[in-house]
């Protein structure tokens, strides 16, 4: 699979907690129905050991949960790594919107990755909440046992109610007035919900629990591990971009068993990737600010006299000839119209005549010094 579909996994409950948490007309049980539906599919990633196909730039994702709500995912970059998404609920009870951009940090038997990116939910009532993924710690990569662990925190913020809690994985417990140890294994997690109280913050509600077993807030217990059970996870769309992770055929392959053949189309898609890679860094070159000033600067060497006699004089006595020529040509054709009683109006412009431009792009060209004289004429005063 790819890493997209991976993550389409790891959203899997959204449609349970985050409708219920739309649901919610009370600011904190809102925020507390958003950190139990992340800390359910933290799970999801100790069940998976094996890496996924990495995406190719340009792929993307469509996918369907089991009630209905969509889920769109795309991979914007290729260096640095960053993936694109969004998933919608049942008649747009919550949106999930966010990008992703995924480092990882080798350390002889381990590897710790982290995902850096903007993480938002918003709701129909204008509500919006943020959040912070934690570290992702796998050992036993090369001997010994297979573990995934999270460690960290994870940020959740709701700005317009004043709302935050810093939910910490594996959290020490000071003794004494210099030093703190850890006293639980680090799966557990501990947080306070708080609210802005003037200059202060008050405490208004205490997160308890692991993401291997339970999560409750002021000893309510909102979620278990058996709650996971029985929810299934998204299909791919039916009818999907041409882009979509289930077309790539290095994962097919692979999924058929044929590994020789996966592997040859893996390489095949990498060596495509990194020649599309090439043509976008030309493009951008290619219609940057500087190689449009570029080219105007070379035709008005090559085609303006320096002479202009009060205006601009062309020197392409050659391109000129030939437009005279289409010119006449049309204005006899307007003439034999004219005294048959045409409409002179549906009569065409010939094709000759024109640049291969939009009169749009035209326009943004007569525009392109603003950023120089308007910049300078915002910071006057």
């Amino acid at each position: 699979e790819s890493f997209l579909q991976r993550l389409a996994k790891q959203y899997m409950f959204a449609h349970k907690y985050l409708t219920a948490a739309s649901q919610a007309t009370d600011p904190v049980e809102r925020l507390q129905h958003v950190m139990v539906w992340w800390v359910a599919g933290m799970n999801l990633m100790g069940e998976q050991f094996r890496k996924p196909f990495n995406p190719i730039l340009g792929e993307t994702y469509q996918c369907i949960y089991e009630d209905g709500s969509m889920g769109f995912f795309e991979q914007s970059s290729h260096h640095p790594p960053i993936s694109c998404w969004e998933v919608s609920g049942q008649e747009g009870a919550y949106t999930y919107a966010g990008w992703g951009e995924l480092t990882a940090q080798f350390r002889g038997n381990s590897v710790k990755a982290l995902q850096t990116g903007t993480q938002n939910v918003y709701f129909p009532d204008g509500g919006h909440i943020t959040f912070t993924l934690p570290t992702v710690w796998v050992t036993g990569m090369a001997w010994g046992d297979r573990v995934i662990k999270y460690c960290g925190e994870m940020n959740f913020s709701d700005a317009s109610n004043e709302l935050s809690c810093t939910l910490t994985l594996n959290p020490k417990d000071k003794k004494g007035l210099f030093f703190s140890k850890h006293v639980s294994t680090p799966d557990f997690m501990r947080g306070e919900i708080l609210k802005k109280d003037g200059k202060k913050q008050k405490k208004v509600s205490v997160c308890e629990g692991s993401w291997l077993s339970e999560l409750a807030f002021d000893g309510k217990v909102l979620w278990t591990l058996a709650e996971n059970d029985g929810v299934k996870a998204p299909v791919p769309a039916s009818d999907p971009l041409p882009s979509d992770s289930q077309f790539r055929e290095d994962l097919q392959f692979t999924g058929q068993g044929d590994l020789t053949r996966g592997g040859e189309w893996k390489v095949l898609l990498e060596e495509k990737q990194r020649y599309d890679v090439k043509l976008r860094k030309n493009a951008k070159e290619a219609h940057s600010l500087e190689s449009y000033q570029r080219e105007w600067q070379k035709k008005g060497e090559e085609n303006v006299s320096e002479d202009m006699l009060g205006g601009i004089k062309w020197k392409d006595e050659e391109a000129l000839k030939a437009q005279r020529v289409i010119i006449w040509n049309f204005a006899k054709k307007m003439g034999k119209n004219l005294f048959s009683g045409h409409d002179l109006t549906k009569i065409p412009l010939p094709i000759q005549l024109f640049e291969p431009e939009s009169f749009l792009q035209r326009l943004a060209k007569q525009y392109m010094f603003a950023h120089k004289y308007l910049t300078a004429a915002s910071q006057a005063t």
